[in-house]
């Protein structure tokens, strides 16, 4: 996951998504270290065989872009405390609203799918991302395998 991780700040760096150091020193390898975060985004990364990476993030969620983000390859994020504590149905509500309305800010409705399933005990919130292609699209060299 190290690796992920490492790729996703840097790509985040890259593409502007985040701007502010104290961003970066919530970073911790430990999620238990970090005393700012309120929130854990692990994110799955196909293209790049079965990596991971995780950031950690404040309750505003501002300091990152997942429209931006998902140009990296991701289709899967887990959202969890970094304790792994029970999200409160407010806090999913309230994070499903976040990640559609920044999802929806750069992608629209006929280019991206994307659902939501909070586990049983809600420790995590789990958003499955996934581009919609056009029949066009599909037929063409550019369509993923």
């Amino acid at each position: 996951m190290i690796e992920g991780t490492i790729t996703v700040v840097v790509d985040c760096l890259t593409l502007d998504a985040i701007v502010d150091r104290p961003f970066l020193e919530m970073q911790q390898y430990d999620p238990a270290q970090a005393t700012n975060a309120r929130y854990a985004f692990t994110f799955d990364f196909d293209h790049y065989e079965r990596s991971y990476g995780r950031l950690l993030v404040n309750s505003r969620l501002e300091n990152m872009d997942l429209a931006d983000l998902f140009d990296l390859g991701y289709s899967r994020i887990w959202i969890s405390h970094p304790d792994w504590s029970p999200l409160t149905n407010e806090e999913l509500q309230q994070l499903k609203d976040d990640v559609t309305s920044d999802l929806l800010h750069d992608y629209g409705e006929d280019e991206l799918a994307f659902w939501f399933q909070a586990s049983p005990d809600k420790s995590f919130l789990l958003v499955n991302v996934q581009e919609i292609w056009t029949e066009e699209e599909a037929e063409s060299e550019e369509a993923p395998d």
